[in-house]
């Protein structure tokens, strides 16, 4: 396998595991990889649980793509 290649599969690995979040005690938003929407689900769980709250997954964006990877922005309410 050419290193180039190689490279860019090693590349695309780490951006499917990455993952923005902003949120609060109400709820919390998080784009991922669409391929990885467990590490959403994940994600929501420990920011809910800082408020003693679990994660209710409320919206699930559309896929977008960026030629690389596609993403979805997931919306979750934290619940008693």
């Amino acid at each position: 396998m050419p290193l180039r290649l190689f490279l860019a599969i090693a590349m695309l690995g780490l951006l499917a595991a990455c993952s923005t979040q902003q949120g609060d005690e109400t709820g919390v938003v998080i784009q991922h990889s669409a391929a990885h929407a467990g590490s959403a689900q994940w994600q929501a769980d420990r920011h809910c649980a800082q408020f003693g709250k679990k994660a209710v997954l409320a919206q699930k964006a559309p896929k977008q793509s960026d030629y690389l990877v596609e993403t979805n922005a997931s919306t979750f309410d934290c619940v008693n």
